[in-house]
């Protein structure tokens, strides 16, 4: 467990790293590495679900894929674009709840175990993703530390913390 945990938060600081670089460049470098994350995506979830239905041909996959390019384009990356104008500490703020909620759903799905959560993974368990959820309130209590206004306090913030742990 110690070696796979390290690969994880040297991973993760390294892509936090290069993801706020690509934040504070310019717009431009943010909506380039967004593309390429978003392609990326689209290629693990169409392999996940072909994963999990094995007699299907991955020619019945051209719709899903369509779908997928279509969420991307005209829903995904025009909230991403929102997201930018909230700021550059907005999505450092949603950056960390996923770093945390993967790290804190390692950890304790490691040290606890218990039942399997899905077939398609089945090393994740039940306690990892209640340690998911526990450690995505983290960043929340961090940013509140730095900035006691009654923005990092909003019960909304609470839920979305909660929210982008379980996607």
């Amino acid at each position: 467990m110690k070696e796979e945990l390290k690969k994880r938060i040297i991973t993760s600081i390294l892509l936090f790293l290069l993801a706020i670089f690509c934040i504070f460049i310019n717009w431009p470098i943010y909506i380039m590495s967004l593309l390429i994350v978003s392609g990326i995506a689209l290629a693990e979830i169409t392999n996940l679900i072909f994963l999990a239905k094995k007699s299907a041909s991955k020619k019945n996959w051209i719709p899903f894929r369509l779908i997928s390019f279509f969420y991307i384009f005209f829903i995904f990356m025009p909230m991403a674009g929102s997201l930018y104008e909230l700021g550059p500490v907005f999505i450092i703020f949603i950056l960390l709840i996923c770093i945390f909620s993967d790290i804190g759903g390692y950890i304790i799905g490691k040290t606890i175990g218990g039942k399997t959560l899905t077939k398609i993974s089945p090393k994740k368990t039940i306690s990892g993703s209640i340690g998911s959820f526990c450690f995505s309130i983290l960043p929340l209590l961090l940013f509140y530390n730095f900035d006691q206004t009654e923005y990092y306090y909003s019960p909304n913030n609470f839920l979305l913390c909660l929210e982008i742990s379980l996607v």
